[in-house]
């Protein structure tokens, strides 16, 4: 999950500095410098959040670094969107997608993996990118859950955006303004504070070692 996630974000952002200097825009160093070569990707599995820094090596390796632990890996891109991936003596294919919450589910070696992610009703985000259009409630108003507190414009339709729990809300999003995935639309003083789910931080000294690879024989 890591490797999947680290080499879409430093990809994306090597696509997106490829397009600035195509259409000839300022580069901003100081967004690019560190960016293009490194990122903290964090997952929730099993309500337990790991932090890992993928680091870029080359334009098919990278490096995952925890603390004191640290791997090698190489990444190759397949021609049906997986990847394959070397790591630890082994190789595995995977496939990633992330939905418009941007949760990964991966597929490994025809596994699949689901992470998590946590539930904070507290704080609502949109979850597609999209123009608030109008904002049906007033600041400090209470609100029951399932309620719509204001209508957002995606590709010409008009969609509500409704509370996951009761309480009383603070719209912190401008209206007219547009909105990106993941961003925060209202604040939520919760009825009951115990909907609120965060994982617990994975800060073991290292992550456990990996098993030898197995020995295939040849007949």
């Amino acid at each position: 999950g890591v490797v999947a996630s680290g080499d879409r974000d430093l990809c994306a952002m090597q696509a997106r500095l490829m397009a600035d200097l195509e259409h000839g825009r300022n580069i901003n160093k100081s967004k690019y410098t560190d960016a293009l070569v490194a990122c903290p990707v964090e997952l929730i599995y099993h309500n337990v959040k790991y932090r890992v820094l993928v680091e870029r090596t080359s334009p098919i390796s990278y490096t995952l670094r925890y603390k004191q632990w640290r791997a090698d890996v190489m990444v190759r891109p397949l021609s049906d969107g997986g990847r394959l991936v070397w790591l630890d003596g082994r190789t595995h294919v995977l496939y990633a997608t992330w939905n418009a919450a941007e949760q990964l589910v991966l597929c490994v070696d025809g596994h699949t993996v689901e992470f998590e992610q946590e539930y904070d009703p507290s704080n609502i985000t949109a979850t597609m990118p999209g123009k608030l259009v109008k904002i049906l409630i007033q600041n400090g108003q209470h609100i029951e859950k399932g309620a719509a507190f204001a209508e957002i414009e995606v590709m010409k339709m008009y969609m509500p955006l409704v509370v996951p729990e009761s309480g009383v809300i603070d719209v912190v999003a401008q209206q007219g303004s547009i909105l990106q995935i993941g961003q925060s639309i209202a604040r939520l003083q919760l009825d009951d504070p115990s909907q609120v789910n965060k994982a617990s931080i994975y800060e073991k000294a290292s992550f456990p070692c990996m098993s030898e690879p197995e020995k295939t024989s040849v007949r």
